[in-house]
């Protein structure tokens, strides 16, 4: 049976530490294989990997009715020849085991990389184990500590004879990102691509079998914009591992032919019997014991909850190593009530969590101890998987505490967990916290720490103390400090500083400076500062302003450009002065600067036909249909011909590769659907953002779903404006807010849709659930609906600790501390 081995008890430990299991709970589990360095035939063949060593967790014990008395009467009867396990219910075949196995035959002979995704409690270690066992049991198998990328690489300088297996379950504990943790007992290193890649492409065949939980897979897949507008891998390393070409299954909880099958079972096996009957949860969730965790936590009293909510939180913060003993009491101080003069409550109270008796395994317990590498002490605490998926849902956008921020501020000492925090806390407007974390960090040479610490000054109108903080930095760094500060002097209404500032990295050669400039020259329509740039050959700004100036009918810089040669100006000149009534004037600059390769011609005759002026499309091809074929053929086809929509279609096709904007927008106007996807599949953005329009004004929602599941955020974003616009906002929320914490865009759009829609409350919530772009939708809002004052206070002060705005407080620069005002 299936049970769920990223599963509540070692698979939560795995998250954490290498080599660890609880020593609070006292169970047995089979020291996990160290990856044997020196001889490759010292390792297991995978049909003799016990259970517990590929970290399938053992079942919960027999359900009421056969007690522990009668657990080894079971295991001695026989079931088809074969004793019941007195630790694990029978396998139930799933449906994704036949495509497992035949992909594992297949890597029998040329090896592979195999990642099975699904959420807590599914069954993806069972499945695994199960089918590697029947499909690779004469391989030799490495399962190496969790963390200990150095087995890995090892494995990759041997000589290799043989299949050989990796088992990498929770294969988040191995790639360098938030969940790499080690103890400094431990010198472990991370797995990367170059050392996966030499295993696979090597002479021997090299089977990587590994399982993830899927919201893991999107963090670590993860990417973040700068304030330079380029965008990163958020976790480099672990992203090249998971680019590396793999086969990927998703695992999913029992469908309705699983069930029957385990209903099947259930007369040979008590538990199967008693998991299939249950409604509340899934067969493999209620043998993994998240029926009983679940009941524990909501029957215990108030201290245990403060205890396990402190544990949530703190991960919800982005901690993630192992929760000590201290940073426990005391940050679950913070959620309690009444009088706790000592610690004697917090004493019981962690007992309670990590016990185990009679009727409980150690996977039922909601907090599991972390043994160092030796066992001898417990490193921390952690939170049973489960139990942590669920909590994290609910307690989303929960508030906490002076008393609890302070506790984590104080008790974690991992610079990677500090760093999270600290960002946590910005993105939850509470900065009086996050500028304590960013002050420490700053003054042992955190980069990103200096770039908050001044970005705060700087919304606090400290400008010219940020830009002297950031002196030290080496300049590559300054600049993109420089850049932010730009941001926020714009968003202050002090475009001309912001401008100053741009123009100052301009001339030292930034990359991103011109950029940046021109667009912020484009968006408050600064034609006067555009213009110049655009005479001296800036092609961005070009692009930019000539569009600006067409729109606002100003010929004379138009004119100006097209005599300095730039031929994109003389077009957009031409069709002006056409438009204006300067038809010889105009043509005369059209057949002067057009390009015969160019399909700026054809563009602008499509424009004429679309406006129904086909007169005018017919004398502009005229003019230089003896110089151009395009013109030429145009020309015939216009004058032969209605302008119908096949002809449309023959005409977008001889203009599409240099116009797709116009081409995609006139076969939507046209609701060519066929020629769209095309158009979309081919990689053209604009095309497919103007195909989800028409599938969600045509109501094509599936489409856009399945799109939208495959993993494109444009489908996933035009879906939830759809289900808003019909009403159905909670859905469209409920969209975004799945994809929200690994996808910028669609935490972007989700805070986007709430400020539009007026919904302040549920945009406090993403403020406290940390979406980065809820912040700034919010102070938008509410500039919008007049509450200027209140917008004002919020940015520059941030939130206290209960989410009212925060009396003003004063950061201090180049120094630990603040000083209140």
């Amino acid at each position: 049976m299936v049970i769920g081995a990223a599963s509540l008890a070692v698979g939560t430990v795995s998250i954490l530490q290498n080599r660890r299991r609880s020593a609070a709970a006292a169970v047995e589990v089979p020291e996990p294989v160290r990856a044997p360095r020196a001889e490759l035939a010292e390792l297991p063949l995978m049909r003799t990997l016990p259970a517990g060593r590929a970290r399938v967790h053992e079942a919960v014990p027999l359900p009421a009715g056969h007690g522990r008395h009668r657990r080894r009467r079971w295991a001695l009867r026989r079931a088809n020849g074969a004793a019941l396990d007195a630790d694990l219910p029978l396998f139930v075949p799933r449906e994704l085991s036949a495509d497992v196995a035949a992909w594992m035959r297949q890597a029998r002979r040329e090896g592979g990389f195999l990642l099975l995704v699904g959420t807590s409690s599914v069954g993806k270690t069972r499945l695994l184990f199960e089918t590697a066992r029947q499909e690779l049991g004469g391989a030799r198998v490495l399962v190496p500590d969790l963390g200990d990328g150095g087995a890995v690489n090892a494995l990759a300088d041997a000589a290799l004879s043989g299949p050989v297996v990796v088992w990498l379950d929770e294969l988040q504990r191995f790639l360098a990102g938030p969940y790499f943790v080690t103890d400094d007992s431990v010198d472990d290193v991370p797995v990367t691509a170059a050392v996966l890649r030499r295993l696979l492409d090597g002479d021997a065949p090299v089977i990587v079998l590994t399982t993830l939980w899927p919201d893991y897979l999107d963090r670590l897949r993860a990417s973040d914009t700068d304030d330079a507008g380029v965008t990163r891998p958020r976790y480099p390393g672990a992203a090249d591992v998971l680019a590396l070409r793999s086969k990927q299954l998703r695992v999913d909880t029992f469908t309705a032919a699983e069930r029957h099958r385990a209903r099947e079972l259930g007369p040979r096996d008590p538990r199967l019997a008693f998991a299939v009957e249950g409604t509340d949860f899934n067969v493999t969730e209620t043998l993994a014991g998240a029926p009983r965790i679940m009941q524990r936590y909501r029957e215990a009293p108030a201290e245990r909850q403060a205890v396990v909510h402190a544990a949530v939180d703190a991960r919800r913060l982005g901690i993630q190593g192992p929760l000590s003993r201290r940073l426990l009491c005391e940050a679950a101080r913070g959620y309690l009530t009444g009088i706790h003069a000592d610690d004697t409550w917090f004493d019981r109270a962690l007992a309670e969590l990590t016990r185990h008796d009679r009727r409980d395994d150690a996977a039922t317990a909601p907090l599991l101890a972390i043994a160092t590498a030796d066992h001898r002490r417990v490193l921390g605490y952690t939170v049973t998987d489960y139990l942590l998926q669920e909590l994290l849902r609910h307690r989303r956008s929960a508030l906490l505490s002076d008393t609890t921020w302070d506790a984590l501020l104080d008790h974690t000492d991992d610079v990677d967990d500090r760093r999270r925090l600290a960002r946590g806390a910005e993105q939850r407007m509470q900065y009086r916290h996050a500028h304590r974390l960013d002050h420490a960090l700053s003054n042992v040479g955190d980069i990103d720490a200096t770039v908050r610490v001044a970005k705060r000054l700087a919304k606090q109108g400290r400008v010219d103390e940020a830009v002297e903080m950031v002196r030290p930095l080496d300049a590559t760094s300054e600049s993109f400090v420089v850049l932010s500060l730009s941001e926020l002097l714009e968003q202050q209404g002090e475009v001309g500083k912001a401008v100053a500032l741009l123009r100052t990295l301009v001339d030292t050669g930034h990359r991103y400076a011109d950029i940046l400039l021109v667009e912020m020259l484009t968006r408050h329509g600064m034609v006067e500062g555009l213009l110049p740039l655009a005479l001296d050959g800036d092609i961005y700004a070009s692009m930019k302003l000539i569009p600006l100036l067409t729109e606002r009918s100003m010929v004379k810089p138009l004119r100006r450009l097209a005599e300095a040669g730039n031929t994109q100006a003389a077009s957009y000149l031409a069709g002006l002065l056409i438009e204006q009534g300067k038809i010889d004037e105009g043509y005369t600059w059209l057949r002067a600067h057009y390009d015969a390769t160019h399909a700026r011609t054809g563009t602008f005759a499509l424009w004429l036909v679309e406006r129904g002026e086909t007169d005018k499309a017919l004398a502009v091809l005229r003019a230089i249909a003896d110089d151009s074929p395009l013109a030429a053929t145009l020309l015939t086809r216009l004058s032969d011909r209605q302008d119908t929509i096949e002809e449309l279609r023959t005409i977008a096709g001889l203009t599409a590769s240099l116009t797709s904007h116009a081409l995609a927008d006139m076969l939507a106007e046209h609701g060519m659907l066929d020629e769209l996807r095309s158009l979309s599949d081919a990689d053209d953005t604009h095309a497919r953002r103007q195909l989800y329009h028409q599938l969600a004004k045509h109501d094509m929602l599936d489409e856009l779903r399945a799109r939208g599941d495959a993993g494109d955020t444009d489908a996933v974003i035009e879906l939830a404006r759809h289900l808003a616009t019909c009403g159905r906002l909670s859905g469209a929320v409920t969209l975004l807010r799945s994809r929200a914490e690994t996808d910028s865009t669609c935490a972007w759009a989700l805070a986007d849709l709430l400020a539009k829609h007026g919904e302040h409350e549920l945009l406090w919530d993403e403020v406290h659930a940390g979406n980065k772009h809820a912040s700034r939708g919010l102070i938008n809002s509410l500039r919008a609906t007049g509450q200027q004052e209140h917008a004002e206070r919020l940015r520059m002060w941030g939130l206290t600790s209960d989410g009212m705005p925060s009396p003003p407080w004063w950061p201090t620069a180049g120094c630990t501390g603040e000083s209140s005002h």
